[in-house]
């Protein structure tokens, strides 16, 4: 299939490919990168590391461990890997650009601005001249560009407390109206969040039908491989408990 855990199985990655970490616990995914390999590779197992690029915060480049990790392709072509090679040029100069116009300012870069959940992507403004994403924001908007669009329909719409589990790194930061206003989720009590799972589902199709149409992510695809609903509501309702016992 397109999309696959990593294993000790040998699998194919190629520039541009996403590559989706798992949270500590089953299936659940929480970060999106791109692969910024050179070359593809064959080689990928358990224990490899790649370099990335992803929206971190900050965006960055980095080489990434692959320990505990999900790789999905849409097949990309050269026309499509230039495209997309473009918009990630594209980003991290205006990254650069950003960061030495505040130096010049005397002021430092607030990494948090850069990054939101919702909407996955927006473009620059007057208060932020950059682009923002959140880590599938970067994914999607970056294969756009491309014209292929990976998610289409409306998305599940999630509560702060399945957010808080979908983010375990930014769980603090959501109890914070503050927070939650700059990362566009200060308003109601559901969001249609895209999520890190659903990306990983889309690729999970043949290169053909990636290609022709957005897949529509449904509940319990936060998960990869997906889960039941059943089992994906014992998994909220336990992060429930666990977060009322914290």
């Amino acid at each position: 299939m397109p999309a696959t855990r990593v294993t000790q199985q040998p699998s194919q990655l190629h520039p541009f490919d996403v590559v989706a970490l798992y949270d500590d616990s089953d299936d659940l995914l929480v970060h999106a990168m791109l692969c910024n390999e050179a070359q593809s590779r064959h080689d990928v197992v358990h224990d490899s590391e790649v370099d990335c690029v992803h929206m971190g915060p900050p965006l960055r480049v980095q080489t990434s461990p692959l320990s505990s990790a999900a790789i999905g392709t849409a097949g990309l072509q050269e026309t499509h890997r230039r495209k997309v090679k473009t918009f990630v040029d594209d980003r991290l100069k205006e990254r650069f650009a950003e960061k030495e116009r505040l130096k010049k300012l005397g002021r430092l870069a607030d990494l948090r601005l850069e990054y939101l959940i919702h909407p996955p992507a927006m473009r620059p403004s007057g208060a932020i001249p950059m682009w923002r994403f959140s880590c599938v924001g970067f994914v999607l908007q970056a294969y756009q560009t491309a014209r292929i669009k990976l998610l289409g329909g409306q998305l599940p719409l999630r509560s702060l407390t399945e957010l808080k589990q979908f983010y375990p790194w930014a769980a603090k930061d959501l109890d914070v109206q503050e927070n939650r206003i700059r990362l566009g989720i200060g308003e109601g009590e559901r969001w249609p969040v895209a999520l890190v799972g659903y990306v990983l589902n889309s690729l999970a199709r043949n290169p053909s039908e990636i290609h022709a149409g957005p897949f529509v992510p449904q509940p319990g695809h936060e998960y990869f491989p997906p889960r039941p609903l059943a089992d994906r509501t014992e998994s909220v309702e336990k992060g429930d408990s666990t977060q009322a016992q914290g």
